[in-house]
């Protein structure tokens, strides 16, 4: 599949800026002459952002009794049944220390033998972390070679807060997969305020494939609920095949449901 068009000359003016910054980061030259560096958990980062001293949030030094009770919580999970209580207290659990005790909490989680505990604690100390400080939740991800989709999960959550200092982020990655779907998250928080630049996005910076597509049904998905008309323009300057027939059965869908909605009133 080709890249997508930007659909209207609305779209184009309104993410115009989008466009000329977001196409800076197709090249496959690395920006600012920067060299690949090797992988990271299957993370590929450029030169210059592996070396990069991550910004340690100021955190409190915990009291004694909160360890003390965090302590006696992690002894009545260990003696726990593998149960969905367990999953939720194991996700609670990491929640709340990491919140009062990154370091502490880190420990904890990595010391889970239990491959799906392990996985489930670690991811859930670094979704807490990134609400303080999404580069050092970012940092523990790699240091511990979480799986990949922890990052994306954080890059969405910190683009919410911090739009252009996540994109900054995502623009050092090199060319790929995860760039790719790190770009997605991206394009999803951009479209709730903003769906015209999120297409630009979604057009010019990510590669064809089954990322690039799925951002386009979201990124349609919340263009459609706020301007019907442009999201339409949109989609008719797609290129013929499966995706566009996709996109066009999401505007019949949600005109449908606008109908059933109206009639119900």
């Amino acid at each position: 599949m080709e890249r997508l068009i930007i659909g209207s000359a609305i779209a184009v003016t309104l993410a115009a800026g989008a466009i000329l910054f977001w196409s800076t980061m197709d090249s496959t030259e690395t920006r600012s002459g920067l060299s690949a560096v090797p992988a990271r958990n299957g993370i590929s980062l450029r030169a210059g952002t592996a070396d990069r001293p991550f910004t340690k949030s100021k955190r409190k030094a915990p009291t004694p009794a909160a360890t003390d009770k965090f302590e006696e919580r992690s002894a009545e999970i260990a003696a726990t049944p593998r149960t969905t209580e367990r999953e939720n207290a194991i996700r609670e659990l990491a929640h709340e220390w990491a919140a009062k005790d990154l370091i502490a909490a880190e420990r904890w989680a990595a010391a889970f033998v239990d491959p799906e505990d392990w996985e489930r604690a670690m991811t859930h100390v670094c979704l807490e972390a990134a609400g303080r400080d999404p580069q050092e939740a970012i940092e523990i991800v790699q240091r511990h070679k979480l799986n990949p989709g922890t990052v994306e999960s954080i890059v969405e959550q910190w683009a919410k807060s911090d739009f252009e200092a996540a994109a900054d982020w995502v623009g050092e990655l090199s060319a790929g997969k995860f760039r790719d779907n790190a770009l997605a998250r991206l394009a999803l928080v951009r479209a709730e305020t903003s769906p015209a630049e999120a297409a630009a996005m979604v057009s010019t910076s990510l590669a064809a494939g089954t990322a690039q597509e799925e951002a386009a049904i979201s990124v349609l998905h919340q263009w459609l609920r706020q301007d019907p008309e442009a999201a339409r323009q949109w989609v008719d300057l797609f290129p013929d095949g499966k995706l566009k027939e996709r996109a066009e059965s999401e505007i019949q869908g949600m005109a449908a449901h606008r109908a059933e909605l109206q009639a119900a009133q």
